[in-house]
């Protein structure tokens, strides 16, 4: 028989500061797994990942020709999972164009135009086009919305229970896109091959439960945005984990381990007056070395990266806390809540309180004048 009993603090010793210290292994198990993550560089990126809205649908393409120029616009993300058959997808150049074939995830996280095809040298058709000749005959933007997670989107002759090709599309949104440390080390497009198979029942539940929580139209928003969210950081997790070393970025940065000590520093408290002698120490470099290696590795300087890492630790807290504005301002390492504001302007566009108010706004809450 398995026993449940609560415990007296001031019996076990066991404090709040004990409660909070990951090191201490007697509390360790039952205090936040957040507190255990604040070294790892990775999960705190991830972490700042923040999905706002989502579309889904699953496309059965039958055997005839077919090729979709696709757009991504600004805060968005398309992420494609080939669940049978063969196609090609990528840039309008035919180079970089992927083979992909079932169990295969195809990302693409930058703002443009891609392709999804049947195969290469064929001329695309804008996917707008395609969404009319399928979607014309649904009254409303609500109902062709809900039709798009319910409902098969069949092309090319597609057989509605036997399609030469299937694929489940996500169409991710962003209030402020991805993270700046991510996305700049981010390809035009991400390949991920047999990630759907090997990480089979955990891609088919997200999947199935998305395209569920969407038929229930804005209601179901809530649930299908964190549950896609989930899938986006898992498949971002495997890029940066795997492949992401080939090219200059994040991924990389986390390899150098100077570079890493440093970028570990930095996330696990953003609110330290990191100068770049400070940063420099951290990483066990010289302040020279230490610049040239960071922009070589992460393709940012370090003081880009300190910015970036305040202003999405920032972004959470106006969106989700309770934090006046110039306390948000001493979290996150600003002498002022003035220098805070004039910080946060320049890399949003708008003042730190226009994004508090739009949040509450967005939540049902009315707004503090």
């Amino acid at each position: 028989m398995l026993h449940i009993s609560c415990f007296d603090q001031r019996r076990t010793g066991i404090t709040q500061n004990a409660m909070s210290d990951p090191t201490d292994e007697n509390v360790a198990i039952i205090g936040n797994p957040v507190l255990l993550q604040r070294g790892e560089p990775l999960i705190q990126a991830l972490r700042s990942v923040r999905v706002a809205g989502v579309l889904a649908s699953t496309v059965a393409i039958g055997s005839g020709s077919w090729s979709a120029s696709i757009p991504v616009p600004d805060e968005c993300a398309l992420l494609y999972v080939v669940a049978r058959g063969r196609c090609v997808g990528g840039t309008f150049d035919p180079a970089t164009m992927v083979d992909l074939s079932a169990g295969d995830i195809l990302l693409f996280p930058h703002p443009g135009r891609y392709i999804l095809s049947e195969r290469r040298g064929i001329a695309p058709v804008p996917l707008e086009d395609m969404l009319e000749e399928v979607l014309g005959g649904i009254e409303g933007v609500e109902g062709r919305w809900k039709s798009l997670f319910s409902s098969p989107f069949t092309i090319a002759g597609a057989k509605a229970g036997d399609p030469v090709v299937a694929i489940t599309a996500l169409r991710l949104f962003f209030d402020h896109g991805l993270p700046a440390v991510l996305l700049r080390g981010l390809p035009p497009f991400v390949h991920l091959p047999g990630f759907a198979t090997r990480h089979g029942p955990f891609v088919e539940a997200i999947l199935r439960q998305v395209i569920g929580q969407g038929e229930e139209g804005l209601s179901g928003q809530g649930a299908a945005t964190r549950l896609a969210e989930a899938l986006l950081v898992k498949c971002l997790s495997a890029f940066l984990a795997d492949f992401a070393d080939k090219r200059p970025g994040f991924g990389r940065g986390l390899r150098d381990p100077f570079i890493a000590k440093a970028i570990g520093a930095i996330q696990s408290r953003p609110n330290l007056n990191w100068t770049l002698a400070a940063m420099s120490r951290s990483a066990g470099l010289s302040r020279s070395a230490f610049t040239d290696r960071f922009r070589a590795a992460m393709e940012m300087t370090p003081t880009e990266f300190l910015t970036a890492v305040r202003m999405a630790r920032a972004t959470d807290m106006l969106e989700n806390g309770k934090m006046s504005i110039a306390q948000i301002a001493e979290m996150i390492g600003y002498g002022s809540e003035a220098a805070f504001n004039r910080a946060f302007r320049r890399w949003n566009g708008s003042p730190p309180g226009a994004l508090r108010r739009s949040s509450l706004t967005a939540g049902g809450q009315k707004p503090d004048d």
